[in-house]
């Protein structure tokens, strides 16, 4: 279905709004890519696990269990006000992470290696609760600001590994290693919480915009009544502003307004005994019918950040550091992928009218001839095959790595809503989150058990060197 077929293409540009849409979308993900970005902290703090592996297996699971929260209570709860419960979430787990960081409190301990995954836990189900929301609300708008929040989401991983940079120089100027990584990541997380409570700011000016309140309308609600007898489709009972109910005709029933006609007393009857399975039924059909219209573009979404997960950061991180970089290099790779990312979705809007949802498959599927090619800058871990001594095939492969998912992220999210009808974009927007989370989610299970392997491989490796040398 084409945006120009429901006029808003015609509606009045608004700067300003499409600029506070870019920054929602840099903000609902800057807490977790701040934990992600804090490589060399965590890897400092707690070197006999892999928690870079973990953390994103920990929180794409529960982004997409929230998510999948926010796809069923979508007709309870308001949509700002499930966005300020994610908003509220965040604040509360960073405050906690910048008590433990700054107190160093069990640094290294089993505790903290605990308390660090679920403080992620939390502020993933955070993003996902966010994330799924604010993608729902874009879908109604025109199709800029879908693009827009994607745009956000990459400028949120430029900003942090930004930010880890210039800490990290700030902290570089301390002889104690161990002291400088604590103060630069503490004034890491200090910035990522002052951009956060920002949001808050952009959240109220967004909820009263004219353009928002236009196609957004929290007083109309659109609730499933159940099957009424001899009708045999369930009917829709739209709730406007002043409270009075009146029916809506079903897709199946959209075209004429003749059959059966009940009296208020029936649907009342009707509506005291629905029962929850009948619900739930009526919702995972409608969700159905939806996913059959934009199914490729889904999978694709789902594809593509699956095979991105499997390549980052688990496997990006393990690439081994060189003299001249130190423990610069996973911060070199995690900021060349954040940077070469943005671009791609930069460039995918002007690319999405010319590539069709079967050609973006095809596209997707060829990422995958990235994943050995990595694998062969990690193995053998005494000199690894496409090891030129300075990591430098790494660093092209971590530029392709970003870009493409950049690039087909932004082409499939934007394009996706645009299958279904008007009254449906909200809920396609946020069935595309979801399909992009469970494809997270699914790719970082997946790389735990490789990078586990990964990570043990090199800590004998390195354990066999220092034994060659005379070293206890």
């Amino acid at each position: 279905m084409e945006e120009s077929a429901s006029g808003r293409s015609q509606d009045k540009k608004y700067p300003f709004l499409h600029c506070s849409f870019v920054f929602l979308g840099t903000v609902f993900l800057l807490p977790y890519y701040g934990f992600i970005s804090a490589a060399d902290y965590l890897l400092y703090s707690f070197p006999s696990h892999d928690i870079l592996a973990l953390l994103p297996a920990i929180g794409m699971g529960a982004a997409m269990v929230a998510s999948a929260c926010g796809l069923a209570l979508i007709k309870y709860k308001d949509t700002f006000w499930r966005i300020t419960l994610g908003s509220v979430v965040f604040v509360v787990n960073l405050v906690v992470v910048i008590l433990m960081v700054a107190t160093s409190s069990g640094c290294g301990s089993e505790a903290a290696y605990a308390g660090f995954n679920l403080i992620n836990f939390g502020v993933a189900s955070a993003a996902g609760i966010q994330q799924t929301n604010f993608y729902g609300l874009a879908a109604l708008l025109p199709i800029q600001y879908t693009e827009a929040l994607m745009v956000g989401e990459s400028i949120a991983s430029v900003v942090v590994i930004s930010m880890r940079i210039i800490t990290k120089f700030i902290g570089f100027q301390d002889s104690d290693h161990g002291r400088s990584l604590h103060t630069s990541t503490l004034v890491y997380f200090c910035m990522t919480l002052a951009i956060l409570l920002c949001g808050f700011i952009v959240q109220h000016y967004i909820k009263r915009h004219p353009l928002v309140r236009k196609y957004y309308q929290p007083g109309l609600k659109r609730t499933p009544v159940a099957y009424i007898p001899g009708d045999g489709i369930p009917d829709v009972m739209e709730e406007n502003a002043s409270g009075t109910l009146r029916r809506i005709l079903s897709d199946e029933d959209d075209t004429t307004a003749t059959g059966p006609q009940h009296s208020e007393q029936d649907i009342a009857r009707t509506d005291q005994s629905t029962t929850l399975w009948l619900r739930l039924k009526d919702g995972i059909t409608k969700r159905l019918r939806l996913l059959k219209l934009m199914w490729k573009w889904a999978l694709a979404i789902s594809l593509n950040y699956l095979i991105t997960l499997l390549m980052f950061p688990a496997l990006l991180t393990k690439v081994p550091q060189v003299t001249c970089w130190g423990d610069w290099t996973p911060i070199i790779l995690i900021a060349i992928f954040s940077y070469t990312e943005l671009v791609g979705k930069v460039l995918g809007p002007n690319l999405s009218p010319y590539v069709s949802a079967s050609h973006i498959l095809v596209m997707v599927g060829a990422r995958l001839v990235l994943l050995p090619l990595l694998i062969l800058c990690i193995m053998p871990f005494e000199s690894p095959i496409l090891d030129t001594g300075n990591s430098e095939i790494a660093f092209f492969l971590a530029m392709l790595i970003g870009f493409s998912s950049g690039l087909l992220s932004s082409i499939a999210m934007s394009r996706g809503p645009t299958e279904v009808a008007e009254r449906d974009k909200e809920l396609a927007g946020m069935i595309m989150v979801f399909s992009l989370l469970a494809g997270l989610t699914i790719g970082a299970w997946i790389a735990v058990g490789p990078s586990e392997a990964l990570s043990t491989g090199a800590v004998q490796e390195t354990m066999t060197c220092l034994t060659d040398e005379g070293h206890p």
